[in-house]
């Protein structure tokens, strides 16, 4: 997996496909 480091708020956070939204998200929520 990406380190959450690479997304986030942002240019390309927009484009991913909402699975990896949901993903990311847990991760910056402190999963």
């Amino acid at each position: 997996m990406v380190s959450k480091n690479a997304f986030g708020p942002g240019v390309g956070y927009v484009a991913l496909p909402a699975d990896i939204k949901a993903e990311t998200d847990a991760a910056w929520a402190g999963r």
